[in-house]
């Protein structure tokens, strides 16, 4: 359960989060392979999940033949998630009411993504939220991973607000586990690929919510 004055500061996950955007990640490898002329081999999103961009090029030049470089492969990749982020995701249910009344508020809040910059940049500034946000920090930019809460921390840092009272909203069973084990406060948001860990998360967040729309700020509410 929660109060609204029991959150002072609030970091959110990007990518199923705030934006619909998951769908798009669980295809974007056979989108690429497509793009390529090529006819995908099963779930090319399976087959790379586990690599880094230079081992998924790699795939693609040895799987399907694809002459490019591994350079202009990974280029090409990132065209299509920039084109994705600057043209098509949209907000899922919740998110912009919940940014406009931490807002209201006076409430700080931040980004803490894997998402490389560039396309966080680009998707909130087309749906007009961008200038709300205190900051955006990436895993990249830290040479970290969210299996590691210092993404975390260093948003609080940068928050200036107190842990106890500095909500996470995650959707992914790794990042919550690190939240929750680093002493924050979690709200985690539902998603279809949480199926596998849905009791651990519910072990684990201190709310568990279908969408932000079910976030309780009224004094007298619960969640």
């Amino acid at each position: 359960m929660t109060r609204d004055r029991d959150i002072t500061g609030a970091i959110f996950d990007l990518d199923g989060t705030l934006l619909d955007s998951m769908d798009f990640w669980f295809t974007v490898g056979e989108r690429y392979v497509i793009s390529k002329g090529c006819t995908p081999h099963g779930s090319v999103q399976e087959a790379i999940a586990t690599f880094n961009m230079t081992q998924a090029a790699e795939y693609f030049q040895d799987e399907y033949g694809i002459t490019d470089t591994v350079p202009e492969i990974i280029a090409g990749f990132d065209r299509l998630l920039h084109d994705f982020y600057v043209d098509e995701v949209q907000p899922l249910p919740g998110a912009l009411e919940m940014l406009d009344e931490l807002g209201r508020r006076d409430i700080p809040y931040c980004i803490a993504t894997t998402t490389d910059r560039i396309h966080v940049e680009a998707a909130l500034e087309r749906l007009g939220v961008l200038d709300g946000f205190s900051f955006i920090i990436t895993c990249s930019e830290l040479d970290t991973d969210k299996g590691h809460p210092d993404i975390y921390l260093e948003s609080l840092r940068r928050l200036g607000t107190t842990k106890e009272t500095t909500w996470i909203f995650e959707d992914a069973i790794h990042a919550i586990r690190t939240a929750a084990r680093a002493g924050f406060p979690v709200c985690a948001i539902e998603e279809k690929s949480m199926d596998l860990h849905r009791d651990e998360i519910r072990d684990l967040a201190d709310v568990y919510v279908n969408d932000l729309r079910a976030w309780c700020w009224g004094r007298d509410q619960r969640c």
